[in-house]
């Protein structure tokens, strides 16, 4: 992946910036490397089993990522610019906000290639040396690169309402995804599975009591099923109101995911009826390393 700008964002406002492609840059701050950005310590980490339990599934995973921003320091004496000036510029980066996070945009030209949020967890800027520069780190507890924007897939395309396919290009990594129906009729349970025989995982949804009054699915609800890493959550919109329902999956399900090209990742939604109305399918591209 390509990019040529680096921009370090704390709540929305820009923090640093770094164009790694001019050849002539004269700002005072030059991003002159980054350790971190491929992949390291991949592991196989169990996670379920298929809903027979003849099957075991694993998730390649990294647990964090640690990313170190070594930044040369050139201040420009006859502007009036100081070290010390230039030191504390980082030292705000750790706590620019109440959240403490900062958010790492990766340019090429004026296009966001990719994101990743994180903390910035240790500064090393000698006092006493040559070499005038910083080491700034930041850890990653989600190690994978993103896109910035929700990818908005075509429900279009999808030929009938209770059977859906998903080819993702552009990511290297697989990811969850947010799915948003309307129902049409009343329902009992839910449940999605892969387009294939034998069926070797399932994700079920049998809600009770949604409002303390009416079991399962109504007529004109609106359900959500948001799998992405970070964010899981399952919620029904009825009249109205939001509620959660995620403790109505059933134990044993597992959590639909898209896998990269060239991969067509082929879902079945089966249910008492089928009826319904796809209003959003959703997703971030997601990157081992850039």
């Amino acid at each position: 992946m390509k990019f040529t700008n680096v921009d370090i964002y704390s709540e929305g406002s820009l923090l640093l910036n770094f164009n790694v492609s001019d050849l002539n840059n004269t700002s005072p701050l030059v991003l002159t490397n980054i350790d971190g950005l491929d992949v390291d310590d991949v592991q196989s980490r169990f996670y379920n089993t298929s809903f027979d339990g003849t099957k075991k599934y694993h998730d390649m995973v990294m647990t964090e990522r640690d990313l170190v921003f070594y930044i040369s320091l050139d201040p420009r004496f006859e502007l009036g610019d100081d070290v010390s000036v230039l030191r504390d510029e980082f030292f705000k980066a750790i706590s620019a906000s109440r959240s403490s996070s900062i958010v790492i945009r990766f340019k090429d030209g004026d296009t966001v290639v990719a994101a990743i949020e994180g903390f910035v967890s240790k500064i090393d800027a000698p006092r006493f040396s040559k070499n005038m520069s910083v080491a700034l780190h930041v850890t990653c507890d989600d190690p994978l690169f993103k896109s910035l924007d929700r990818v908005m897939y075509d429900v279009t395309t999808f030929t009938t309402v209770y059977k859906f396919s998903v080819l993702d290009s552009t990511s290297t990594a697989t990811h969850g995804f947010k799915m948003v129906l309307r129902l049409l009729e009343p329902a009992g349970k839910l449940i999605i599975k892969p387009d294939e025989s034998p069926y070797e995982w399932e994700f079920h949804l049998y809600p009770l009591l949604v409002d303390g009054v009416n079991s399962g699915f109504l007529g004109d609800d609106i359900l959500t099923i948001s799998g992405e890493n970070n964010d899981r959550y399952v919620t029904i919109e009825r009249s109205g109101v939001i509620y959660d329902i995620a403790d109505t999956i059933v134990p044993g399900s597992t959590w639909p995911l898209i896998l990269p090209s060239p991969n067509v990742n082929s879902f079945t939604i089966e249910s008492d009826s089928h009826p319904y109305v796809w209003f959003e399918l959703s997703y971030h591209n997601a990157h081992w390393g850039i």
